[in-house]
């Protein structure tokens, strides 16, 4: 009886040893205006998993041009759809592994004039400018209009496995954690619509 306990106990001893070996780590290339968002959805990543996404932020085109030379990210996630196409058709990405991870929402947003009739203002034409905010600085104050998706393309949001990530089990469990339900719910929290 008491071998077996200490045969028991040793067991234990070497799993919880083993749990952490386990764990693994992903660079993951992240579009600089879902960064907020992937921070929130590593986090949760890490505390279900126990893997490490280690996020690098930036734009999404110099991203591409750095995995082109060799960079050494394993998972993209870009602003745009046409990144992660073209990082598959190169072959820089495994080939079934791009999906839309968000769709990103167009918001008419002023400080100055009132836009909560956003197409009205814009047939009206009343204005000499029209520029892209950074929305973290931008959102206070002022008024809004979210432009209907029939009158604009959709701005898809792709990721992709990079080949750099093939063999990494964190980096494949990251993307299959990005299409789950925690992720989604973070995703969706913070404005963007879902396939």
């Amino acid at each position: 009886m008491r071998l077996r306990m200490i045969a028991v106990a040793f067991g234990l001893m070497l799993s919880a040893m083993a749990a952490p070996a386990a764990a693994d780590k992903t660079h993951v290339a992240v579009a600089a205006n879902f960064n907020e968002r992937a921070r929130e959805i590593a986090a949760l990543f890490q505390k279900k998993t126990g893997h490490e996404a280690i996020l690098i932020t930036g734009a999404s085109g110099a991203f591409y041009t750095q995995i082109t030379h060799g960079a050494p990210f394993e998972v993209f996630l870009s602003a745009d759809n046409e990144r992660p196409r073209l990082a598959v058709e190169n072959g820089y990405a495994v080939a079934d592994s791009r999906f839309t991870y968000a769709i990103g929402k167009l918001v008419l947003w002023s400080r100055a004039v009132d836009v909560t009739n956003g197409e009205e203002v814009l047939k009206a034409g009343d204005f000499r400018k029209l520029s892209i905010a950074n929305p973290a600085s931008a959102i206070e104050g002022g008024t809004r209009w979210t432009v209907p998706d029939k009158l604009h393309s959709p701005i898809l949001q792709d990721a992709v496995l990079l080949k750099k990530g093939a063999d990494n089990k964190a980096a494949k469990a990251f993307l299959a954690f990005l299409k789950g339900p925690e992720a989604r719910a973070v995703i969706e929290r913070y404005g963007y619509a879902l396939e």
